[in-house]
């Protein structure tokens, strides 16, 4: 059985123990290891044994979500994209995407940090960056169907900034319903799902995958890290 082990971590730009947790998320033997708020720790980042990471030289958005691909797959090669504007005091959002094989089959994981502070009891709030919002999520359900066209296997992980709630209500633009229309399931939805949030009592860190490809085993959070957000990591069986 050949499984994929994928963990997300928003790994807080202000990390009062950048060395601690980067030896951390690497311990944990993932596979993929998606970053959020990664920016300021480039120097370490870029030093991860075991792994390929696919990070931007430059400084800049783009290099706030970088991906750490194990040496286990064949790592293809990576792209960072602008995802939406700054609004304010909400900065840019962008999006890497991390291509690889895994029993000779082309995937693609995308990471990517949605705009803060928008959510009101499942709908958006009356913000100029609700609209920045959704520009990023309409731009990440074109990267996926157009790799989905090119025949990648697709999942997609990050801070999402938008609580997890079953069924199919609430704004149009929420993750769920997104990744719902692209044919992805969201990790919280399954029975292995954890207890509580990744945030708080929110649980706002996705992971997104196709069902038809993948079947979760195992999940649950990574402990002893310093961010102000939980890390969960999935063991998905590759059907």
């Amino acid at each position: 059985m050949t499984q994929l082990v994928i963990l997300q971590a928003n790994f807080l730009k202000s990390n009062k123990y950048p060395e601690h947790d980067h030896q951390l998320l690497l311990s944990q033997g993932a596979d993929l290891v998606g970053v959020n708020e990664g920016n300021p720790f480039r120097h370490l980042f870029l030093n991860s044994p075991g792994y390929q990471v696919a990070m931007p030289k430059t400084r800049g958005a783009r290099t706030n979500n970088p991906i750490f691909v194990s040496n286990r797959l064949t790592f293809l090669g990576f792209a960072a994209y602008d995802m939406c504007r700054r609004v304010g005091q909400s900065p840019p959002r962008a999006a890497t995407v991390a291509k690889y094989l895994l029993d000779g089959k082309r995937r693609a994981h995308i990471v990517t940090h949605t705009n803060a502070h928008i959510e009101l009891a499942g709908r958006p709030r009356n913000l100029p960056r609700v609209f920045q919002d959704t520009v990023h999520m309409v731009r990440l359900g074109r990267m996926v169907r157009r790799l989905k066209k090119q025949g990648y296997k697709v999942t997609v992980a990050g801070d999402f900034n938008w609580a997890y709630a079953r069924g199919n209500r609430g704004w149009y633009f929420a993750p769920k319903r997104v990744f719902n229309r692209l044919g992805l399931a969201v990790q919280w939805a399954d029975r292995t799902a954890p207890k509580g949030g990744s945030l708080g009592s929110r649980q706002i860190d996705y992971i997104a995958y196709d069902p038809h490809d993948l079947r979760i085993v195992k999940q649950g959070f990574v402990a002893g890290e310093h961010s102000d957000h939980r890390w969960p990591i999935v063991t998905f069986e590759v059907r």
